[in-house]
């Protein structure tokens, strides 16, 4: 569990303006569940543009928040959110 939140941390940080390459499933998840973006977001304790915007990629959400929409979908944080590394952000 910290690896993951230590991994998702790192994640989230941008350098500079430039944005990280975190993609998700939260629509494929949230359809499952039959919930619409304002309920998903009354359940997570966050409005419907937030999840809105983690839909389409324009949003980083906190570890607090991942793991908050992961237990809500019943899944891991690594089953909604991909993190896929190019050459540029390798270490």
């Amino acid at each position: 569990m910290t690896r993951i939140i230590v991994i998702l941390t790192w994640i989230i940080v941008r350098k500079g303006d430039e944005r990280m390459p975190l993609y998700n499933r939260l629509k494929e998840h949230r359809a499952r569940l039959g919930v619409n973006q304002q309920e998903m977001g009354a359940l997570a304790g966050v409005s419907r543009q937030t999840i809105s915007q983690i839909e389409r990629g324009d949003y980083s959400p906190s570890v607090t928040l991942a793991l908050k929409l992961a237990r809500i979908c019943g899944v891991t944080v690594e089953d909604i959110f991909t993190y896929q590394e190019d050459e540029c952000h390798e270490r």
